[in-house]
């Protein structure tokens, strides 16, 4: 292969729990979280962790910890497109999707009941593999679509996206960690 033939990328694996209700779908990582391997790892770039910060005490945790934190209140995180070709960071740029396989991994984790779309291009990708047959929709999962978290988009405030993503994931039964949950408290209450 020379080297001005496009390089292939595949994306991040599914952050899934056994208690996530929803999960967040991206379109795809940028060039740094394809790097480092974690997702939405330039923070000039994407204000994710910024308007998750927000929402969920994550100030001064590692990305880890952080991760931890949104499972722990039943959020997960992928994207829509597994693999493609781009040069660049906009998903603009993006060429030859292939999508991830929603219904595999709502068959390995049925308790999730929500997708939101971090923004109409992760929407349109995923309309686009569906329309085509190539994304499987089990039966009884909700969809909605969030401000994009995106530095692109500067319709709105991270400030006035936060309101939205928690509006959002509330409806969605994510944001309420395990512990404050009522069966775990009466689990610990009998204890």
């Amino acid at each position: 292969m020379s080297s001005s033939e496009p390089v292939r990328l595949l994306g991040l694996d599914p952050v899934v729990g056994d208690a996530t209700v929803v999960v967040i779908l991206g379109t795809f990582p940028g060039p740094k979280s394809l790097r480092v391997g974690e997702y939405y790892a330039d923070r000039q770039r994407n204000r994710f962790w910024s308007i998750m910060e927000k929402l969920v005490p994550l100030l001064g945790l590692d990305y880890m910890a952080a991760i931890d934190e949104l499972l722990q209140r039943r959020i997960g995180l992928w994207d829509v497109i597994r693999s493609c070709i781009r040069e660049g960071a906009e998903d603009k740029e993006i060429k030859d999707p292939k999508p991830n396989n929603l219904g595999e991994l709502l068959r390995k984790h049925p308790h999730v009941r929500f997708v939101l779309f971090n923004g109409d291009p992760a929407h349109e990708y995923f309309t686009q593999f569906v329309r085509a047959g190539l994304v499987e929709v089990p039966a009884g999962l909700s969809f909605d679509t969030l401000p994009s978290s995106s530095g692109n988009n500067t319709r709105s405030t991270t400030l006035e996206k936060a309101g939205v993503w928690r509006e959002k994931l509330v409806a969605a039964g994510a944001l309420v960690s395990l512990e404050d949950r009522p069966a775990a408290q009466e689990g610990r209450k009998k204890s």
